[in-house]
């Protein structure tokens, strides 16, 4: 891999400290230093970007091309200057000037000057350059500047990949003058004013520069040669495996994108630096297994924020869903322990330009649009550990979370009131899987082959004979219609049938499609507190008939072991105390199974787990186990799921090859038979 191409997505100062052998630049690392900081941020750029991408993509190129001729040319000024970018964040950029010898007065005038004079070469620029012409018209950039000076701090902080957060009174002196300059306006903040000569000052004018006229610029200081490991620690893992597979960096896309913005104060806490890393930590952890797009921290007016989004760069299908469930898990971990801090999260959705902007020295991929003003403000709106979303993401997803309607709501930067409402919690119960394929009206059409494979099997499974029935199919074949009439077909004959679904944000949790199978086996219904599950399935327990081979078996000393599918807690017991790893798993698979024997011979069960693509290792061993072991019941267990890797993981290929195993692969539908669905 060209390392070249890793470069650019990292500031020159940390580059620079990756080999430093006294504080190398790692994770948990903290550098604290004094210097001049300019926050630039391009005028008007969302409204453009929501009328440019409107175009097509003609628009989206033009927005590409102006995003980039303005912003690289900040980039390249910057550099110019012996300044470096630290932050991407959307259309703006947070440059540093770091001071090496802050006991040495010249040398924090000598800071502050060269960004007074970076900030005079980007306004000087942006003011002589010509109207650039895009499908609406020509268009006149503009920018505002905010400069700060004192102390700075920069964290490195979390993993795969590591992150960096500029903090510090300069970084807010500078973000607060930013907030105040108009466009093409340079804010200097009363520190960094009093360096350059004009104690009184906070509107940087350019006689003062030639005035008081900083040094020639440095010589950009080359990059010594960087240990590649240590570089791709730095880098997402994305963005990687795309440049291992030869593709340059993100296209411009204009594309739909749900933006979640996370604000937070931190708690007061004695170890605050290694609080901070954890957090991070924590935040990283839960954006991977939602499959979301993690930018770098950065400070706000009050505290710090994070921009998380779902749909860019990968789209999943489910984004406002998954969204959703990364701010519940988020706000989860902010309530727990003793160091519990407030947390206020914005939703929203929308289509948003997405790119890497910048230039070749210094580039990150970002996106631009209203949505993430939306979330931005409807995070600002939030009380302590509220989520707040819109009409359109609280629509989408009312099958799945419930939510407060907050009302009619003004948003800072906002002509009209937005529609809010506030997220509590996922719904409990979710709609039933099976009553849900039990209401589908569509009429199968053109699978009459795969309707005598149905029946066949029922015909087996009812007579005694256990079955185990797999559904596969690309995305939108038909797999969910099938498996509809597969239960309506068991239901006719009388038999009873449960379910359970797999996401593919929930694998790292056990057993998750089995919970609803044995919830309803056990009577449990949502409504229920933990310890009325729980005596639910000490009444299931008791009712299981001894063993045809051990009447002596105790299953109500196992209720810790089913408990445990459940995630209730239930303290060890005599039995269940000493059983560990393979032994206690083994344990919970047999008390599963005679659930299921005992059901079954009061009538046909049909279990069927929807999109088993995205089953846990033990939930697919459990399937294994109970189509082993469970040879002459009347039970029909079935898998729907998406095409499998090949090989397929160990208990799929177990699965597969079982006698009384049935595999349904579904082709696309005939142009009469789409005709005739339509």
């Amino acid at each position: 891999m060209d390392l070249q191409s890793l470069t650019p997505h990292i500031p020159h100062w940390v580059l620079q400290r990756l080999d430093d052998p006294i504080a190398p630049a790692q994770s948990g690392q903290k550098y604290t230093f004094e210097a001049a900081i300019l926050w630039a941020d391009i005028v008007g750029s969302t409204s453009l970007a929501e009328q440019l991408t409107g175009e097509g993509i003609h628009g989206i190129e033009t927005l590409n091309r102006l995003l980039n001729g303005v912003l690289g040319a900040l980039v390249e000024i910057t550099h110019t200057f012996g300044g470096d970018i630290l932050h991407f964040i959307g259309d703006a950029i947070v440059c540093m000037w770091p001071v090496e010898e802050p006991a040495e007065p010249a040398a924090r005038r000598r800071a502050a000057l060269y960004a007074c004079t970076a900030a005079f070469e980007m306004q000087s620029t942006l003011l002589q350059m010509p109207l650039l012409e895009t499908p609406l018209g020509p268009v006149k950039p503009a920018v505002r500047l905010g400069i700060g000076y004192g102390p700075t701090t920069l964290h490195i902080l979390g993993k795969d990949p590591y992150l960096w957060l500029l903090d510090g009174p300069a970084v807010r002196e500078a973000l607060r003058a930013r907030k105040q300059a108009a466009p093409n306006q340079i804010r200097l903040a009363p520190d960094a004013s009093g360096l350059v000569g004009e104690s009184t000052s906070t509107t940087l004018n350019p006689d003062l520069i030639r005035a008081h006229p900083s040094p020639p610029p440095p010589h950009a200081a080359a990059l010594p040669p960087v240990d590649e490991e240590k570089l791709r620690r730095f880098v997402h893992p994305l963005l990687l495996q795309r440049m291992q597979n030869e593709i340059e960096g993100f296209t411009a896309e204009h594309r739909p994108v749900v933006p979640v913005f996370v604000r937070w104060i931190p708690p007061q806490v004695e170890a605050y630096d290694k609080w901070l890393d954890q957090w991070i930590r924590t935040v990283q952890a839960n954006v991977t297994r939602f499959g979301g797009w993690l930018g770098n921290p950065v400070v706000d007016s009050h505290g710090y924020t994070l921009l998380i989004t779902f749909g860019a760069p990968i789209a999943h299908g489910d984004d406002m869903r998954r969204g959703i469930a990364c701010a519940l898990s988020l706000r989860e971990a902010a309530l727990l322990g003793t160091s519990r801090f407030p947390l206020q999260v914005g939703i929203s959705s929308g289509w948003l330009f997405t790119g890497e902007i910048g230039s070749t020295l210094r580039h990150a991929y970002t996106m631009i649009g209203d949505g993430i003003n939306l979330a931005s403000r409807l995070a600002e709106k939030a009380r302590p550990w509220e989520i707040l979303t819109n009409a359109a993401v609280q629509d989408a997803t009312a099958s799945h979370f419930a939510f407060r309607k907050v009302g009619e709501t003004i948003l800072r930067g906002k002509h009209k009131p937005v529609l809010t409402f506030a997220v509590l919690g996922s719904l409990q119960p979710r709609p039933a899987l099976i009553r849900q394929y039990l209401r589908r009206k569509e009429r199968l059409v053109d699978r009459e082959q795969e309707t005598r494979i149905l029946r066949a099997v029922i015909d087996y499974a009812l007579g005694g004979q256990t079955q185990v029935l797999t559904i596969q199919g690309e995305p939108g074949i038909g797999k969910s219609m099938l498996a509809s009439e597969l239960v309506r077909l068991w239901a006719g004959q009388g038999g009873l049938a449960l379910g359970g679904e797999c996401i593919p944000f929930a694998r790292e949790t056990p057993y998750r499609p089995w919970r609803w199978v044995i919830s309803s086996l056990c009577g449990i219904t949502g409504k229920m507190d933990a310890e009325e599950q729980i005596q639910a399935l000490r009444r299931a327990l008791k009712g299981i008939p001894p063993s045809p081979t051990n009447a002596k078996e105790r299953w109500a000393l196992r209720l810790p072991l089913l408990a445990e599918i459940l995630g209730l807690k239930v303290e060890d017991n005599e039995l269940t105390q000493g059983m560990r790893g393979e032994v206690r798993r083994d344990n919970i698979f047999a008390t599963v199974l005679a659930l299921i024997r005992a059901k079954a011979e009061e009538t046909p069960l049909l279990i069927l787990i929807e999109d088993a693509q995205w089953a846990d290792d033990l939930s697919l061993q459990l399937t294994a186990y109970i189509a082993r072991r469970l040879m002459e019941s009347p039970l029909l267990l079935s898998l729907i799921h998406r095409p499998l890797p090949f090989p397929p993981p160990s208990p799929w290929r177990e699965i597969q090859g079982l006698e009384h195993h049935t595999a349904l692969s579904l082709d696309e539908l005939t142009p009469e038979a789409v005709r005739v669905i339509v």
